[in-house]
């Protein structure tokens, strides 16, 4: 063998293993970038409106109504409509399905972060999940 290279021990397979399994976990619907800004403001302020979002994000309202049309289709998101001053308003919260879909996709990227970096919950006690947490 070379100097530079090593050779891969059960504990290096099996967080290899593991870090595969978590990258093709990964929730592909989270995982698109204005997506996952969608989600993680939701998730963050509670509850939002359209023009914040759109705002906020810098999205055109078409990009806008797209991404957050899936992610209602999807149940990680629900909307509700009213009038206000004459003029409709549509607000979003994420769902209790939005914020579980969320927390297992940061649960899966601690995963390859942890491996990548040496980090290991189990060793540290710290974890970005206990962050978010779903009231009950």
């Amino acid at each position: 063998m070379m100097e530079h290279e090593t050779e891969m021990g059960e504990t290096g397979a099996s967080e290899l293993a593991a870090a595969l399994t978590a990258v093709g976990s990964l929730d592909e619907v989270i995982h698109q970038k204005v997506r996952l800004a969608l989600m993680s403001t939701l998730i963050s302020v509670g509850e939002s409106d359209f023009t914040q979002l759109r705002d906020l994000i810098s999205l055109s309202d078409g990009n806008l109504s797209t991404h957050l049309a899936l992610l209602e289709d999807r149940g990680y998101v629900v909307s509700t409509k009213s009038v206000v001053k004459r003029k409709p308003k549509t607000r979003y919260k994420a769902t209790v399905v939005g914020r579980e879909a969320f927390r297992e996709y940061v649960r899966n990227l601690e995963i390859i972060l942890g491996i990548a970096s040496g980090v290991d919950e189990r060793t540290t006690g710290y974890s970005v999940i206990s962050l978010l947490e779903v009231p009950t």
